[in-house]
């Protein structure tokens, strides 16, 4: 191998590393904010044990990772995302029908 192409697949594997922290950081931040939800709120979402990007997608750690098992890894963290993110979503919608009935009320005074 040149040293040039080494050089280049170490860049490479510095910029996926450093992009797997960003991701890190961001899942973490998210589970700390899930962690905080009344469990009556999350019913019928089941959340793993490990909700750390190595507990969602432990394939992004391994070396040589397998991309069939990657994407499954990958599929089911977003079908959890997208869940939790439906629930969020509902709650932020009755949260502003309430806001804005209350503004209604408080306004006909």
């Amino acid at each position: 191998m040149l040293k040039e192409d080494i050089e280049l697949i170490q860049k490479a594997r510095e910029d996926f590393v450093h992009k797997r922290t960003k991701q890190e950081l961001d899942v973490n931040a998210w589970a700390d904010k899930l962690k905080k939800v009344d469990p009556e709120v999350l019913r019928g979402v089941e959340l793993p044990k490990d909700l750390t990007l190595r507990g969602l997608i432990p394939e992004l750690y391994k070396d040589e990772p397998d991309p069939v098992v990657y994407h499954e890894q990958y599929v089911k963290a977003v079908e959890l995302f997208e869940k939790v993110n439906a629930i969020a979503a509902e709650y932020n919608q009755e949260a502003k029908k309430c806001l804005l009935e209350y503004q209604e009320l408080s306004s006909q005074k």
